[in-house]
């Protein structure tokens, strides 16, 4: 019964914040996303012909509408558009995931970019708004 109540009350909240977090519209600024600190770890690469294969990475923050990315291999430049395959957090219940990306910025360290998530299904939107949620609740 209290199973019951606590996986309608999970479906519940993600209906909310899906509804919540529409897909984000041009324009719109990166600050009206829910973004938790965070550091998630995983591989990137360039999808294109000339693309030297996968390099690690972290995010430092993350949202439902992108990321910022620390990148530890091939240096990318706004425009490009990138895969990123996250490292699989059993303790949370997060399946391994890949992720398509474009990047809209570069901080100034060179190493850190701010992505765009773009081509997403439902089901990659619903466990990104999952993942932040649940984060957010766990780092207040």
């Amino acid at each position: 019964m209290l199973l019951d109540a606590m996986d309608a009350y999970v479906k519940a909240a993600r209906a909310a914040a899906f509804a919540r977090l529409p897909r984000r519209p041009e324009g719109e600024r990166r600050e009206d996303w829910v973004r938790v600190r965070v550091r998630w770890r995983g591989v990137y690469r360039r999808v294109t012909a000339d693309a030297n294969g996968w390099g690690p990475c972290v995010t430092t923050d993350l949202s439902a509408g992108g990321a910022a990315l620390e990148c530890h291999g091939e240096p990318l430049e706004v425009g490009d558009v990138v895969l990123i395959r996250f490292d699989t957090l059993p303790d949370f219940g997060f399946e391994p995931m890949q992720l398509r990306a474009e990047v809209r910025n570069r901080r100034y360290d060179g190493r850190t970019y701010g992505l765009q998530w773009t081509r997403l299904t439902h089901w990659q939107q619903e466990q990104l708004i999952h993942f932040v949620l649940t984060f957010e609740r766990v780092l207040r």
